[in-house]
């Protein structure tokens, strides 16, 4: 079976300089640094340590959900995604691939220079060695104040890395809509309409399923 054309042109995209791992935090992460600074005793330490490395998951999968987009605004433009049957599809195709598939899928259709590809490939590595060893990994360090430190420290710079590469993608994102006449806004209310739809789906399938005098709830 022939290969089937892709009806969005290929980008060139270049990033003016490469992400610098040691370049100045944002305020809102100094901010964070100073109040663990400012914690008195171990445990309110911890919890806060607690706090910054699910704020770096989240960022982390804010960054794979534009990913995502990228991926669904190709299938919008080759006339997949016309029905909610479609999405959900997709969707589900989409929460089953890692985030170094998805990197694979946007590689196909997105030519990136050196520094654009740096900056991914090593959100990628800190975003899975994050999920996968981060607390094994500074096993040593955690009992001790100066070594939350240092765990913090990594965390917050891994924050600022997957925010930047976030923006990126996101500009992949923009640029293919301009290409295919669609707005962000109009995809993510499209997106947004059609959750609504399955969530209400959702409920219709769970009453249907309840009988008369008994609950859906255990």
């Amino acid at each position: 079976m022939p290969e089937e054309n892709n009806p969005i042109e290929e980008i060139g995209l270049r990033m003016s300089s490469p992400h610098s791992p040691g370049e100045e935090l944002p305020d809102d992460l100094i901010a964070i640094r100073n109040e663990f600074l400012a914690l008195a005793d171990d445990e309110s330490r911890t919890k806060h340590l607690y706090a910054a490395t699910g704020l770096a998951l989240y960022t982390a999968q804010c960054f794979e959900v534009e990913l995502q987009q990228i991926v669904l605004v190709v299938g919008k433009a080759k006339g997949k995604l016309a029905s909610i049957k479609a999405f959900e599809e997709a969707d589900a195709d989409l929460n089953k691939k890692t985030l170094g598939r998805l990197l694979k899928e946007v590689h196909k259709v997105v030519k990136f220079d050196e520094n654009g590809r740096g900056l991914l490939e090593l959100a990628l590595e800190k975003r899975n060695s994050l999920a996968h060893g981060f607390f094994q990994e500074y096993s040593l360090e955690f009992p001790i104040k100066s070594g939350k430190l240092l765990m913090l420290d990594d965390l917050l710079e891994r924050i600022a890395l997957f925010r930047k590469a976030d923006w990126f993608a996101g500009i992949v994102t923009k640029m293919m809509l301009d290409q295919i006449g669609l707005t962000k806004e109009i995809l993510d209310k499209a997106m947004a309409r059609t959750k609504a739809e399955m969530e209400a789906k959702d409920r219709t399938r769970l009453c249907d399923g309840a009988h008369p005098g008994e609950s859906n709830l255990g």
